[in-house]
């Protein structure tokens, strides 16, 4: 059988033939073998397709199809680079105008991290699926408080120093022995959470916008008149009930029950009818408590101890000050003669807003914590009640009330031993404890008794 021969152009004709076991079909080559044509068989098969492009390329329905062929790029590919022209490589999400950089997300992530690796004995034990889920949730966290700040933004909200000083000064977590704000472990805090003083207070600042926005979503939200209704009436209703008093000597003595149904009943309520099982131990407590007022500690570290901690000892007079900051002299003069002539407090801070001032409270302020030296002078110099200034500082001109005074307390080294003694007691019955509970196993196991 014969390969049948197809219309070529002479030089490009060409037979070949495959072999499979031991029949062969024709116009094939064996698996793996080379195809066998005539020289420059290579060279007239590229000329032949150039000139099927050029002959094809020439027509309509080519020129048709590459005009659909820029189009298409300008609407997928230009189109996209052109809308990200302005967006920053850094930027991980955009919430309106404010956008979430990949440091701020990446900040997040650690410190949520942070927190659980506490839960780990290894934090490389923590598994990647709860990597992923802190690194969702802190991107999640990071969205809302965006939304947030994007909202407070749009409604032009802002935050005061004076705002942004007392919220600092009120965490628990910057106050030192004294329960005071102090300057060391606010340091101390900020750099053990990975952030600057500066991110720090930015962050203060967001957040109290951010409660402002919350706070006036809160107020607006009413609970249904239905469940109102109902809570209502659980705890203010009031109903009268009549009784009837049944006497038991008036009801008549029943037969003795046979005896199948003391049985029963017996059987039925064991528990009423058995004693638990007691026992008698003997036991030694090791606690510190009990080691602890064993204890002698001697005079020298008492007071060692009581000056180490004088600080804890000794609390600062605090008072607490209502001030006005005017930026010019006349203003804060002005607002001085207003309050002098007797207007309250809600007067004072209408006026103090329609002049361009500000107003502001301190509550149980020390000397330290008033933010400026020369308010500070002037508070501590005024009398409970009255209305101080204009004292002029670095803010502008303030006016002040003073209206309540804390006196500054003194414990003694003598009011203060009992606790002092207990203390290093216990510090010292802690090291005790194991050493004592080691002795008593040692004895016990070479066949002493408690007795």
């Amino acid at each position: 059988m014969h390969p049948r021969r197809s219309r070529r152009r002479p030089g490009l004709a060409f037979r070949a033939r495959r072999t499979y076991g031991a029949a062969a079909v024709p116009g094939e080559t064996p698996a793996g073998a080379p195809l066998p044509c005539r020289p420059g068989h290579s060279i007239g098969i590229v000329t032949h397709m150039l000139a099927l492009f050029r002959r094809f390329a020439s027509t309509w329905a080519a020129r048709l199809f590459f005009l659909l062929l820029i189009a298409s790029f300008g609407a997928w590919g230009i189109a996209d680079i052109v809308r990200n022209m302005g967006a920053s490589p850094d930027t991980v999400a955009t919430i309106g105008d404010q956008k979430i950089s990949v440091g701020e997300l990446g900040g997040a992530y650690r410190r949520q991290l942070q927190q659980v690796s506490r839960m780990f004995p290894d934090p490389s034990q923590i598994p990647p699926e709860m990597r992923r889920s802190l690194l969702a949730q802190s991107l999640g966290r990071l969205e809302i408080q965006a939304a947030i700040a994007a909202e407070a933004k749009r409604l032009r909200l802002v935050a005061p120093d004076e705002a942004v000083r007392e919220a600092v000064y009120a965490i628990p977590a910057f106050q030192g022995p004294n329960g005071q704000f102090d300057r060391a472990t606010f340091n101390a805090a900020i750099a053990n959470a990975g952030l600057t003083e500066q991110r720090f207070l930015e962050l203060m600042r967001a957040d109290l916008k951010q409660q402002q926005v919350l706070e006036s979503l809160r107020a607006g939200i009413g609970a249904p008149s239905v469940l109102v209704r109902r809570v209502f009436d659980l705890q203010a209703e009031k109903r009268v009930a009549e009784t009837v008093d049944l006497p038991f000597a008036s009801v008549p003595v029943p037969a003795a029950p046979p005896e199948a149904k003391l049985l029963r009943y017996y059987e039925n309520n064991p528990d009423t009818y058995t004693a638990p099982e007691y026992r008698r131990i003997k036991l030694i407590v090791l606690s510190p408590d009990t080691v602890a007022r064993t204890l002698a500690v001697p005079e020298a570290d008492l007071r060692a101890a009581y000056e180490q901690h004088k600080a804890a000892y000794q609390t600062p007079e605090k008072r607490s000050i209502q001030v006005i900051t005017a930026p010019d002299e006349a203003q804060a003069r002005q607002l001085a003669a207003l309050w002098q002539g007797g207007a309250d407090w809600p007067a004072i801070q209408a006026a103090a807003a329609k002049a361009g001032a500000s107003a502001a409270a301190l509550d149980d302020a020390t000397r330290e914590t008033v933010p400026s030296p020369e308010l500070a002078a002037a508070t501590f110099a005024a009398t409970a009640g009255s209305v101080t200034g204009p004292v002029h500082e670095p803010l502008g001109w303030q006016v002040l009330r003073v209206t309540h005074v804390t006196p500054a307390t003194s414990t003694s080294f003598e009011q203060a031993r009992e606790s002092l003694r207990q203390s290093l007691a216990r510090e010292k019955a802690l090291d005790l404890v194991d050493q004592r509970a080691q002795k008593l196993q040692d004895l016990l196991a070479g066949g002493a008794t408690l007795d």
